[in-house]
């Protein structure tokens, strides 16, 4: 499922700056109507794609137990509880942690569960019950714990992450059988999920992938962020940007400054603005270098013709790394 609308980079599809008296609250607040809806369709996709019998009565059961989340539901009524357990892999001298949450019955499928750009990651409650119910729906579900997206810093090195941890998965036979295994992804991480699906090494094993709120031409995902405008029917439109997804960015491109002090005070602005949206910050921006107060003038701009040129002029680390996360310069087919 592909988006070319805005979208945010929570792992629900946004998170949001949520204003309140006291300031705004950066700490993993989630749009709340959107969320059980999506995830309700995944539920259905799931069970399809899994080949239950009884598909429809399954998939009721499923969507049920999700909008009950740990409280009573059908499904827990006619199964066990799933097994909780941490895992650790090492590839190529890459170590990563994850979560697994087995059926108590066989599993009939294994899925790679990718939450978004959050700091609560894979322990985020929703997503914990999320993976219970699926788990109760027969499905291995492997939740890994990624550094970078806990610290909102985004990079392509995501992509091979995905990769190697889904190898993992698919290679153990009672976590997929006869090697059915699958990727769910939500948000940001819907386009590292994609770009590894289609990676020479896994492409074949990968059976399905479903994504949330994910991003498609990421030029555009980031020039609405920053401006609030964006295309549709070759027109610009507005609608208030969600200032998460600008930040986001930003941290995640501070180790592409070369200048040291450059990301000192562009995380300074980024602490201002996570306890206050209309904390000023023109004082930091008037000590960047040049190279920062390019990165300065493309998330301060508000005018969507100008944004093109102010992105052209960002480093070309910056750059080259929008180049290899887009998926709209890329063959899907």
């Amino acid at each position: 499922m592909f988006s070319r609308w805005p979208t945010g980079f929570g792992w629900a599809g946004e998170e949001v700056f949520r204003q309140t008296r006291g300031g705004a609250d950066l700490s993993g607040r989630y749009f709340r109507c959107g969320f059980w809806l999506v995830l309700f369709v995944t539920a259905c996709a799931l069970a399809i794609a899994a080949g239950c019998s009884r598909r429809g009565y399954e998939a009721a059961l499923v969507l049920a137990d999700i909008a009950a989340g740990e409280g009573p539901s059908t499904l827990k009524e006619k199964t066990r509880d799933p097994i909780t357990r941490p895992v650790s892999f090492e590839v190529d001298g890459r170590f990563y942690l994850a979560d697994l949450y087995q059926p108590a019955a066989r599993p009939q499928a294994g899925l790679l569960l990718v939450p978004g750009a959050a700091e609560e990651g894979k322990d985020d409650p929703r997503l914990v019950a999320f993976a219970r119910s699926l788990a109760r729906a027969r499905f291995a579900v492997l939740v890994p714990d990624l550094p970078s997206l806990r610290q909102l810093r985004v990079n392509p090195g995501n992509v091979q992450e995905l990769i190697d941890l889904f190898s993992m998965l698919v290679a153990r036979a009672e976590w997929a059988p006869e090697g059915r295994a699958g990727m769910l992804a939500f948000s940001y991480a819907a386009g590292p999920a994609l770009l590894a699906a289609m990676d020479a090494d896994i492409r074949h094993q990968v059976g399905f992938v479903f994504t949330v709120g994910a991003y498609y031409d990421l030029e555009g995902v980031l020039n609405y962020f920053t401006t609030g405008y964006f295309r549709k029917q070759d027109r610009w439109h507005y609608r208030e940007p969600n200032s998460y997804g600008k930040w986001v960015f930003v941290l995640g491109n501070l180790n592409r400054l070369s200048n040291l002090e450059d990301r000192r005070l562009f995380q300074a602005m980024f602490e201002r603005k996570k306890t206050d949206l209309e904390a000023p910050i023109g004082d930091l921006a008037k000590q960047l270098s040049t190279e920062g107060e390019r990165l300065y003038a493309f998330i301060a701009n508000r005018d969507p013709e100008l944004a093109p040129k102010l992105m052209r002029r960002l480093p070309g680390s910056i750059l080259a790394d929008i180049d290899s996360l887009d998926l709209a310069n890329k063959d899907l087919s």
